[in-house]
């Protein structure tokens, strides 16, 4: 399970930006040039491609997570707002009662629609028995996937489970009932006060097959469809620095995903050799939105230079290369046909206190 460390200190003022953006006026633009949009399946290739390593372990660890994210966030949304004090008394008195008073079900609500991570709302609420549901629309963690039959926003959940425990301050857990990969055309959570933690859906080796297979397909389709399917940067963002400073095996972790996801994107891309193929890799880069890409060369190597990541705009200096998943996908791209591995490392990086992130094959 998720317990947050020492080097999370580093990382609260994300928390606080994560919290209290949705209800701020602020102009909080992290990129100046690319905007603070992130496509959908660059994230969902990301999210699933972890659970590759580990489905039951990586499944309950980010459930974890994410109700840890949501929680902070929340309080921080809370103290911004000045509510905290008073919903620590009526909650005692109403509990469930209160998320049908508009001033907390936005606490809930808001932030998945400015973020743009789906359309939620409240279908039921039961104070007495401390229960309630919450369906919601084009969620961006199944948004697309086919069929298989399986509830696989189990990160949703425990963002639904952490904002209700931040409001409540009971134990809160929350389970997915209906999800757009099982068939249904939204996803639905149930919640209630002491719930046991649920069994979640285990995905398998067929299942994670053909979830890849229609993130890739979406990622290079073209046309006016592809355009509206976005993300706001923040929400992987700092999915992707909290697990990368959760584990000192967490480069190696991104950078076998991000490897696999370059091998994938080279079979698709325009072009037949491979000077062509990184042609047009910047305008992949671009069009996704994950930072602008320039390439050179020499005799010896190949540099990346890459403006406005996605995984590293707007840090702190952190003091740490942060960019791993973009060195495996360099790496991935540049594997020969035959296999043979090409090794990529990242020798600047913006949360390293950089102007941009670098990339140099060895």
């Amino acid at each position: 399970m998720f317990k947050a460390s020492k080097d999370y200190k580093q990382y609260a003022e994300s928390f606080k930006l994560l919290g209290t953006a949705p209800f701020s006026k602020k102009n909080l633009t992290i990129r100046k040039k690319l905007g603070d949009s992130l496509h959908t399946t660059v994230f969902q290739d990301i999210f699933f491609s972890l659970l590759e390593l580990s489905p039951k372990t990586y499944t309950s660890y980010l459930y974890s997570w994410g109700k840890f994210l949501s929680m902070e966030s929340t309080k921080e949304a809370m103290q911004f707002l000045r509510i905290e004090g008073t919903t620590k008394i009526i909650s005692k008195l109403f509990h469930m009662g209160i998320l049908k008073d508009k001033k907390y079900s936005d606490l809930v609500i808001t932030p998945w629609l400015f973020y743009k991570t789906g359309i939620p709302r409240f279908s039921f609420i039961d104070k007495v028995a401390k229960t309630f549901r919450i369906e919601l629309e084009e969620s961006r963690e199944a948004w697309g996937l086919p069929d298989i039959g399986k509830r696989v926003c189990f990160f949703s959940s425990s963002l639904f489970a952490g904002s209700v425990q931040a409001i409540l301050g009971g134990q809160i857990n929350v389970f997915e009932s209906k999800c757009i990969a099982s068939g249904y055309d939204h996803c639905e959570f149930a919640g209630a006060a002491d719930l046991p933690f649920h069994k979640f859906d285990i995905l398998t080796d067929k299942d994670l097959k053909k979830i890849r297979k229609s993130i890739f397909d979406r990622m290079f389709k073209e046309g006016k469809e592809k355009r509206t399917d976005w993300i706001h940067l923040s929400i992987p963002q700092i999915f992707y620095i909290g697990m990368s400073l959760s584990s000192a095996g967490s480069h190696t972790m991104f950078y076998w995903v991000g490897r696999k996801s370059g091998q994938e994107m080279k079979k698709r891309i325009k072009g037949k050799s491979l000077n062509t193929k990184l042609k047009n890799l910047p305008g992949l880069f671009k069009d996704l939105k994950l930072g602008m890409l320039e390439i050179k060369k020499n005799k010896k190597s190949l540099t990346f230079i890459v403006k406005e990541s996605a995984f590293a705009s707007g840090t702190k200096n952190l003091k740490k290369m942060l960019c791993s998943y973009l060195a495996g996908l360099f790496s991935g791209f540049l594997e020969t046909s035959r296999g043979k591995k090409v090794s990529v490392i990242e020798t600047k990086c913006i949360a390293k206190g950089n102007p941009h992130c670098e990339f140099r094959t060895i």
